[in-house]
């Protein structure tokens, strides 16, 4: 299945409802948030600093594709509701602040905030 995925801005209230069902981690400068391949269960919210989407080489360079990701953005939404691994991985381009909810929580969050739920189908056009 391929999706074409669609940025959708989140209202800080909708941020805080994200923020509160997850945990709060650090991610360095040159970390991996997720690699390629893992399963996906897990949703991030970005809150401080920049990501790049991007795969590994051969050479172990990364390769970026699309855009950098920072404060605000929602990563691994469509893969954590499908349930699928990355296709990609996400690299620090800068020290940062992630919020990171589990699939189960995300799914919880989903079931007690329909709105939410709704507005995050937006993201995946199938």
């Amino acid at each position: 299945m391929k999706a074409n995925l669609k940025v959708v801005e989140l209202k800080e209230f909708e941020k805080e409802i994200i923020r509160q069902a997850g945990n709060l981690v650090s991610i360095r400068r040159g970390s991996n948030l997720f690699a390629a391949g893992e399963t996906a269960n897990r949703v991030f919210l970005v809150e401080k600093g920049w990501l790049k989407i991007c795969r590994v080489n051969p050479e172990g360079e990364h390769i970026a594709k699309g855009n950098l990701h920072g404060p605000g953005d929602l990563l691994g939404v469509a893969e954590a509701l499908w349930g699928e691994h990355h296709k990609y991985g996400a690299h620090g381009v800068t020290d940062g602040l992630i919020s990171v909810l589990s699939r189960k929580a995300f799914l919880e969050l989903l079931d007690t905030e329909p709105f939410l739920a709704v507005k995050l189908s937006k993201t995946v056009v199938l």
